[in-house]
């Protein structure tokens, strides 16, 4: 039996193929714990294989124990906030000099 801490747990997507060769348009998700992305492969393929005897098509494998990092937001400098500032008084300066 392995460890917990080796094993990762993967999704996996996937569409069900007959053995005539017809694609299913369903999709179809699997949350399996394998060492790695490829044994997990295997073993979705051979309980599939198990099942219904076809051959299946991936469509996207997503690891669920990566942390994902935010992105950092950008911030504005003291100089963009400035301009700004001048900007919108020029604007409003010429808003009023039209109404009046």
């Amino acid at each position: 039996m392995t460890d917990l801490k080796k094993t990762k747990r993967y999704k996996i997507i996937y569409q069900n193929v007959a053995p005539s060769g017809i694609v299913s348009p369903n999709l179809e998700k699997q949350e399996l714990e394998a060492t790695s992305q490829d044994h997990s492969i295997a073993i979705l393929k051979t309980n599939v294989l198990q099942d219904s005897g076809g051959a299946i098509r991936i469509v996207r494998i997503e690891h669920l124990n990566e942390i994902k990092q935010k992105d950092k937001k950008t911030k504005r400098s003291l100089l963009g906030y400035f301009a700004l500032g001048i900007f919108g008084a020029g604007m409003l300066a010429k808003l009023i000099g039209r109404l009046f």
